[in-house]
């Protein structure tokens, strides 16, 4: 894990290797390309700002403008009460698990140590 202000801060893998119904990486011309949504999608981890309190909230999505949208109209349980929300750091991911895992990184308390220094030269 390299070490990033002090902090070590897991690198998942950015590789996305789509596998046919067998479980083998189809050969050229062979496979179904068509049976997973997520291929050739790129996934995201966001950090939003509540304007109004100053909170934050992580996640990850496949449509960051739709889920913003989302966030601000109050279709989400969370982030419901604390409108307006704010766009304030993004990562991107080629694969939907990659993004998962860097989500669960930031949510945790060595994860929050980093975007407080990583986001503290934003705001």
């Amino acid at each position: 894990m390299p070490l990033e202000h002090g902090i070590l801060v897991p690198r998942p893998s950015r590789k996305c290797i789509p596998r046919s119904s067998n479980g083998r990486t189809p050969r050229s011309g062979r496979g179904n390309w068509g049976s997973n949504p997520y291929l050739g999608t790129m996934h995201y981890v966001y950090v939003i700002q509540s304007i109004r309190y100053n909170n934050r909230y992580i996640g990850y999505t496949a449509n960051i403008v739709k889920r913003l949208k989302e966030h601000n109209l109050g279709k989400c349980r969370y982030t419901k009460g604390r409108k307006p929300w704010t766009l304030i750091y993004q990562e991107q991911y080629s694969s939907r698990v990659d993004a998962m895992k860097r989500e669960k990184f930031l949510k945790s308390g060595q994860g929050r140590k980093y975007l407080d220094i990583i986001l503290k030269d934003k705001i």
